[in-house]
């Protein structure tokens, strides 16, 4: 899990524009900030995923991908909504391209 202050509060984003990246799993938005380092945020809607088990349990996969490509990035605001094929793949094979994906399609510093 990431530390709070590398945390977005998402309802702030969820109305602002920002460059939009689609992929076959998620949608990143990601906005300038003016603080530092980089800052993530994810949204797990119920009408895809039904139980908090599963939404709890992307969102903890996701900041586990976040955490090992934090350094490798440059300072931005993240924010991912998750689409229901997100559920598929195993926890280690999402974390795994959740990681190839945001340090790919991400600014680096």
């Amino acid at each position: 899990m990431l530390a709070k202050a590398q945390r977005l509060r998402v309802g702030e984003f969820l109305s602002r524009r920002g460059q939009v990246i689609r992929l076959e799993y998620a949608i990143f938005k990601v906005f300038s900030t003016t603080v530092g380092y980089p800052r993530f945020g994810v949204v797990t809607p119920k009408k895809s995923f039904a139980t908090a088990v599963e939404r709890n349990r992307l969102k903890r996969v996701f900041f586990g991908a976040a955490r090992l490509i934090y350094s490798k990035i440059a300072p931005c605001d993240i924010v991912l909504t998750l689409l229901p094929p997100a559920s598929g793949p195993s926890s280690a094979e999402l974390r795994e391209r959740l990681a190839r994906d945001l340090t790919h399609y991400l600014p680096h510093i």
